[in-house]
């Protein structure tokens, strides 16, 4: 008589996971037997009041697993607009008295993404600069030359003396 299959491990290693896209999680497991077995995993949202949490796309999965093996699941999750910490229950069943394990999931909020120029649009702001630093410049010139307009006449006003009156 041969033994059944029976669970040995399980581990989902830390992963770093971004509310910008749809994320993984990943379960290891390694078995131990004598047996072939049909194993089930199910693997769902615990924190139902989270609206916005990232659920769970296929939440279950069956495989034929060979004992002294490791399996690896993965279950894809939809992506969220709100980071934080969500709580995953994951069941597991097969010929050995099914366990359900706690798994976390550690959602952080992406980086901006830097804002990128088209060559086109650089060119564009680089002439309106030019543009405005010429008027600035031209301006700047135009205001000494009457300045100094003003300045040769009251010069010159001052110097010849006016007739008609002493």
């Amino acid at each position: 008589m041969s033994s059944t299959l029976s669970l040995l491990s399980f581990t989902v290693p830390p992963r770093p996971y971004t509310n910008s896209a749809n994320n993984t999680i990943v379960v290891h497991t390694s078995y131990t037997g004598a047996t072939t077995a049909n194993v089930t995993y199910t693997l769902t949202l615990a924190s139902a009041s989270a609206s916005a949490g990232p659920y769970v796309l296929d939440p279950y999965r069956t495989f034929n697993v060979r004992p002294n093996t490791i399996q690896d699941v993965a279950f894809a999750t939809a992506s969220t607009q709100v980071p934080g910490n969500y709580l995953y229950n994951l069941a597991i069943v097969g010929p050995f008295p099914g366990s359900t394990y706690s798994v976390w999931m550690n959602v952080t909020a992406n980086p901006a993404p830097a804002l990128q120029q088209s060559p086109r649009t650089l060119v564009y702001i680089a002439a309106v600069t030019m543009v405005v630093a010429m008027a600035v410049v031209s301006a700047i010139l135009v205001a000494r030359l009457f300045g100094q307009m003003r300045s040769i006449r009251n010069k010159s006003e001052r110097k010849t003396p006016r007739r008609g009156r002493r």
